[in-house]
């Protein structure tokens, strides 16, 4: 049996700045990430993975983002895997669909929007900065 576990972290001040660099890092890259996949396939090319698309922003770290230094290369890097992820789940529903043996909707990848309360990101060991 798996379990699940929902905690709440009592960040201060430093941390829960940190925290939201991090998350707005990666809904920075999963937006770009999908941008660059649309503008791809507009234009006739193979669509970019999410090592591609990490090569890229890595690219643009030198000049474009530098405040990418800032966070980990871990948020750019989870961000890209879930929206490959995403597209590997809406390519799937939509052939099921296809076939007859899916009933709901195919959604296709949405840009994400910052929440107010609610942060996203992950965090890997000591490369967070939180510990």
């Amino acid at each position: 049996m798996t379990r699940g576990y929902r905690v709440e972290l009592d960040l201060n001040n430093t941390q829960q700045t940190l925290c939201r660099k991090h998350a707005g890092a990666a809904r920075w890259a999963y937006n770009y990430g999908l941008r660059r996949k649309q503008a791809c396939y507009k234009a006739g090319q193979p669509t970019p993975s999410a090592i591609d698309l990490h090569r890229e922003i890595n690219a643009l770290k030198h000049s474009e983002i530098p405040w990418a230094y800032e966070v980990s290369q871990c948020a750019f890097q989870e961000a890209l895997r879930d929206l490959d992820q995403a597209f590997k789940h809406f390519f799937r529903k939509c052939r099921l669909k296809k076939e007859g043996t899916w009933n709901g909707t195919c959604g296709y990848p949405r840009a994400q929007k910052p929440e107010e309360g609610h942060w996203r990101m992950p965090l890997h060991g000591h490369h967070s900065g939180l510990s």
